[in-house]
């Protein structure tokens, strides 16, 4: 079974430090080729010097990193970016994620064989957990439970989608 390639494609925006944990969890994925995975970073405008040291780290798979210019009083562009993110992928499947996500270590092998066994069914959400220190409005959470801060904090939302190339293009 050939299990396609995957362009990870990741907007942020003053959050290198989940931009780190994300990239970290995607670094311990098992049975996982990383020369099958793309990493593509928009840093949308965060004037932040320490996203340039989480991707100066030395990583498993490939990784891009595109840090965009704009005024810190102008509105996150995070839809424009992930458009950006996609258009310098290289992957068969595109999975859309945020650097909030945490993977678990079967994730990326389950997205793969997803996609190579069942391809006519598209298009996939990848549920992910979101971490309740951040703003609200970075995450756009979907609560499964009627009140997510007595959850440990953290909750599932459904920010992260997988598609075929073709099909985005």
């Amino acid at each position: 079974l050939q299990l396609p390639t995957v362009a990870v494609t990741i907007a942020t925006y003053k959050r290198p430090g989940g931009l780190e944990r994300a990239l970290n969890s995607l670094s311990r994925q098992c049975h996982t080729d990383f020369n099958n995975i793309h990493v593509s970073i928009v840093n949308d405008g965060s004037h932040d010097d320490e996203y340039q040291t989480v991707v100066d780290r030395s990583w498993p798979f490939n990784l891009d990193y595109i840090p965009r210019e704009r005024d810190e009083q102008d509105r996150p562009r995070v839809y424009s970016s992930r458009n950006l993110a996609v258009g310098g992928s290289r992957g068969e499947v595109i999975w859309i994620v945020d650097d909030d996500l945490y993977f678990d270590e079967h994730t990326l092998f389950i997205l793969r064989l997803y996609h190579a066994m069942l391809a006519e069914q598209r298009p996939v959400l990848i549920p992910h957990n979101a971490d309740t220190s951040e703003p609200w409005h970075y995450q756009n959470p979907f609560p499964f439970f009627a009140s997510p801060r007595d959850r440990l904090g953290v909750w599932v939302s459904f920010a992260g989608a997988s598609l075929w190339r073709k099909d985005f293009d």
